[in-house]
């Protein structure tokens, strides 16, 4: 699997763009069309100029930390917008035992909606290790899922169904012209 963009980091549109191209240099010698030292060759100016976009990070991540009453919130403020849980809601769950964000999908079906906790993850996170006394890191993060959606075995077959129907008509007009 590959991940380039902000799903790998957040560093701005040229650190994606760069990440990107990275990626697709890997992808290419996975797939043998670029041998391993070419594609090291190529990587070696792009990952330095990664490394320059990306060198501002910590410092933003210092200087401007979330909002801390965003952090902790008032029990009646809505965290996860998706199942319209609290942050009363999420306490409650780390006092019956719930120790990380993906347990409170169990508990209280936090997290399941269609952002999959992206919006309330970090907020998830910093209630549950302040109600546990543990940190952020201890306490971990959602596991996001890919944005893919499962199909059924009958949609899979009828993506063949439109080749196959014109196969049969004009087998069937080939045998009633012979025939």
């Amino acid at each position: 699997m590959f991940i380039a963009g902000d799903g790998a980091g957040i560093g701005g549109a040229k650190a994606a763009a760069l990440a990107g191209k990275i990626a697709a240099l890997d992808i290419a010698c996975d797939l043998d069309r670029l041998t391993a030292g070419d594609r090291n060759a190529a990587a070696r100016p792009l990952r330095r100029r990664l490394v320059k976009e990306r060198a501002a990070r910590p410092f933003i991540d210092s200087a401007y930390p979330p909002y801390a009453a965003a952090l902790a919130p008032q029990d009646a403020t809505i965290v996860c917008r998706c199942e319209e849980v609290t942050a009363g809601d999420i306490r409650h769950m780390a006092g019956l035992g719930c120790l990380g964000p993906n347990q409170t999908k169990a508990f209280g079906r936090a997290g399941m909606g269609p952002c999959q906790g992206r919006y309330c993850g970090l907020t998830v996170t910093h209630l549950l290790s302040e109600a546990n006394g543990l940190s952020p890191d201890q306490t971990g993060h959602y596991r996001i899922r890919p944005p893919i959606k499962p199909v059924t075995l009958a949609e899979i077959a009828a993506m063949a169904a439109p080749e196959a129907i014109e196969k049969s008509k004009r087998s069937n007009v080939s045998t009633q012209v012979n025939g």
